[in-house]
């Protein structure tokens, strides 16, 4: 062979060698494994030190930084989309749930979460979902998972109990705290808003019978029908304000005004906003 062909061939083996070496230290290194663990498990970290000693190489994920990565994902207002949460693996969605019950300080075991995922993800979109968990509650409506506290609907009955239907009057201020009701604000607008009387205003909930006109010219419907059309959750439609003036029907949170007590273009008006409770 000639000089040329001697150089051609040393350097063919030393790619194979070199190709050889490589293959050989990829089959020696540690083989990547996902591992997702409950941040306070004494036994998932002694399995993850474990494993590391038989050449695998553990990336560890906690399930809690999991789960609020994917209830980011899911939050829809104050509550958790269906279609979302039904759009996550199993596993991940009962993540989710855990997460959610664990932080108003429910423990709950695998076999509730499985079955609350099972009404609230696989139930036929018309249902009324409602999952207990002790006092607390899991409820689906128009598409959103809530989680009711028992504390607030507590509180709320104690307001509403035995008391006289007016439960505070509106004299003129900015704000009015109703306590486990939440508050209404009040900002002054010209020909905006609602006519208001200050001391002839009270705030009320529902009896049952009300009836609003959600627009001029139109007739006046029941509070019932409205708030149903709007999507008003069926637990929050007995705790909403209402505000009537000189005994009337002017206001009612979650869907405004009454057309009569409209302000008028040249008349003093109030914006009004409700905030509920947290």
């Amino acid at each position: 062979t000639t000089r040329r062909d001697f150089i051609r061939n040393a350097l063919a083996g030393a790619a194979v060698l070199a190709a050889t070496r490589e293959t050989a230290l990829a089959q020696l290194a540690p083989t990547r494994i996902t591992v997702y663990k409950t941040p306070t498990c004494g036994c998932c970290k002694l399995w993850v030190d474990h494993v590391v000693k038989f050449d695998f190489a553990p990336v560890v994920h906690d399930l809690d930084d999991l789960a609020d990565i994917d209830m980011h994902a899911v939050q829809q207002g104050d509550g958790l989309s269906v279609g979302r949460l039904a759009a996550l693996s199993e596993a991940r969605a009962r993540n989710v749930l855990r997460r959610q019950l664990e932080r108003a300080g429910i423990s709950p075991s695998e076999r509730a979460l499985r079955e609350a995922w099972r009404q609230l993800c696989q139930a036929r979109a018309d249902a009324g979902v409602d999952v207990a968990f002790g006092a607390w509650r899991l409820r689906r409506h128009r598409g959103v998972v809530h989680l009711l506290s028992p504390e607030r609907a507590d509180a709320v009955a104690a307001v509403t109990a035995g008391t006289h239907p007016d439960l505070a009057a509106w004299r003129g201020e900015s704000h009015l705290d109703l306590g486990a009701l939440g508050v209404l604000r009040f900002h002054s607008a010209a020909g905006q808003g609602v006519r208001l009387i200050a001391g002839a205003t009270h705030v009320r909930l529902r009896q049952g019978g009300e009836r609003l006109c959600p627009a001029p010219g139109r007739p006046r419907r029941s509070l019932k029908s409205l708030l149903r059309e709007a999507g008003v959750p069926p637990w929050l439609r007995p705790r909403l304000p209402l505000l009537y003036v000189q005994g009337t029907l002017a206001w009612a949170a979650g869907l405004g005004a009454d057309a009569r007590w409209l302000a008028g273009a040249d008349e003093p008006g109030w914006v009004i906003s409700w905030v509920r409770p947290s």
